[in-house]
This record gives C-alpha cells, sequence and structure tokens, in this order.
C-alpha cells in the first residue's frame, strides 16, 4: 500500500531510506499505529501496550494544549524510530500496514474550530452504550439526534446490557459488559471512552476531535459509555483517546443525550452553522 510520508517497512528487497517528518509529532499517526499494534497482536494485554498508551496520552495532551510537544528533532525522531522498531518487533511490516502522515495542528483555544468552513470527512460514528432499558423520553431524545445527524454522517446506536451474563460481584459483571463491547469494535475503529477522568474538551475542541479522526485511516469514529460500575480494562487498553462530558458523574442515559447533542453541536460548528453561539 502506499504510504504518505514512511512505511514500517521498505518494499521486498529494497533497502532505500526511510523519510522522517518533520521535528513535531503527530498524535494522530501514533493512535493509527497503536490500532495497527492491537489489530496485529489480537492482545489487548501485550506487555508494550502500556509503554504505548503513555505515549499516545502524552502527545494527545500536548496536542491538546497547543504546543510545541516539548521535543526537538532528534526527540521526534527516537518516538518515530521506536515506532517502526516495535512495529518490526511485532511483525506489522507482514501485514502491509498503511500510515498517512497529517500536519500537526494543535486544538484552538477559546472560541472557533481549526476545520470551520472546511470539507472533512465525515467518519460514520456508532455509540455503544451499557445500561439497562432507556425511558421512553431519553431514546425519542436520542431518535431525534440522529435524525438531525443524518444530515452530516450515519450514526448507529447500540445498547448493550448491563450486567450481560448475570454475574453475582462487580468485578465479573465489569468483565463481562468489557467483553461484550470490545467484540463489537474492529481493528479500523477510532475509538472515544467517556469517562470522568478523560479529557475535559470544550464543544469546538470535541468539533476538531470529530475531524481530526476523520484525517486518520479509521472508517468509523466509536463513543464507548460504560455500565454503572464503568468500564473494563480491554475497552481502556482499545481507547485512542478518553474524554469526559462532565466533572461531575452522569447516568448513562443522560451522558448518552448529552453526548448526542454535543455530536451534533459539532457538525454545526465544522459547517459553520448558526447553533453554536
Amino acid at each position: 500500500m502506499m504510504i504518505d510520508v514512511f512505511s514500517f517497512s521498505p518494499p521486498a528487497g529494497s533497502r532505500g531510506k526511510r523519510t522522517f517528518p518533520e521535528p513535531q509529532t503527530n498524535f494522530i499517526l501514533f493512535s493509527v499505529f497503536r490500532n495497527a499494534v492491537v489489530s496485529t497482536l489480537f492482545d489487548t494485554s501485550h506487555p508494550l501496550l502500556p509503554a504505548i498508551n503513555e505515549i499516545n496520552s502524552f502527545l494527545f495532551l500536548n496536542y491538546k494544549k497547543k504546543t510545541s510537544y516539548g521535543l526537538d528533532a532528534i526527540s521526534n525522531c527516537r518516538i518515530i524510530k521506536l515506532m517502526m522498531t516495535m512495529a518490526t518487533a511485532m511483525g506489522i511490516s507482514a501485514c502491509g500496514v498503511s500510515l498517512q502522515w497529517t500536519n500537526p495542528n494543535s486544538y484552538s483555544s477559546g472560541k472557533g474550530c481549526k476545520y470551520a468552513g472546511q470539507s472533512v470527512r465525515a467518519l460514520p460514528i456508532r455509540t455503544l452504550t451499557v445500561g439497562k432499558k432507556r425511558l421512553p423520553g431519553v431514546q425519542l431524545l436520542v431518535d431525534e439526534y440522529i435524525a438531525k445527524l443524518k444530515s452530516y454522517c450515519h450514526v448507529d446506536d447500540v445498547q448493550i446490557r448491563s450486567n450481560p451474563k448475570n454475574a453475582r460481584n462487580v468485578m465479573a459483571q465489569v468483565h463481562d459488559e468489557d467483553i461484550a463491547v470490545i467484540n463489537l469494535i474492529t481493528s479500523n475503529d477510532w475509538v472515544v471512552m467517556l469517562d470522568e477522568r478523560g479529557l475535559d474538551l470544550s464543544s469546538e475542541q470535541l468539533a476538531e476531535l470529530l475531524g481530526d479522526a476523520g484525517n486518520t485511516a479509521a472508517s468509523r469514529l466509536s463513543f464507548c459509555i460504560g455500565g454503572p460500575y464503568g468500564h473494563g480494562q480491554r475497552v481502556r487498553k482499545r481507547a485512542n483517546v478518553s474524554i469526559k462530558l462532565s466533572s461531575m458523574v452522569l447516568n448513562h442515559q443522560i451522558a448518552l443525550v448529552v453526548l448526542m447533542e454535543q455530536i451534533y453541536r459539532s457538525w454545526t460548528i465544522l459547517k459553520g452553522q448558526k447553533y453554536h453561539h
């Protein structure tokens, strides 16, 4: 497959040089690499994944804060080399992994969105919500926002029953819910986990997150809302980024309604429409 900037391995029989990107590391590039690792290993418990997640989180935090990452050219090259070394060690090169480099842009501070009025690739969106049967009023609101979002992107609303195997203790329940969610996520998903300890984004920053996800090689954007006891380890390790909707803990039904409204608001920001003020 063709690669914009560099590949994990040169063509068969080639001894050509790899080209490193400019001295700023885009967290999106690393996120796609991380997904490639997970999809290649089919093992979210691999001992290298915590280190990969740590680098991924560091890059995203700096990306969000509109900084130059505090990394010089040497540090950036070391990170890229680390990625390629890990890829080779894990056999990713044999899988024909392809990455697309995007120019490093930071999230806007205050009002405004860097993608406003620009053409943005609209990834299909899916919400994965763990919980009990919804209240009719909640479902009515969710359906209303899904209908509104049809003008921008396709949205699937997936409900996962809380405690699917009727476990008798909390740890077993979280484990069962974790398995149920992770089985619905593919290697091509860009996963956003909603968590009370996640990143605190403004509406403009969430709009930029949608735009950034469209710049990756992902084919779908999945938002995960956990059950009453939160997310399991598999979902936590698989998530590309973790965000929070509020500093307060929200019921999963309320969280879904807020998320749907914010996704709709994000798209109106991206399109420059008069909804967000």
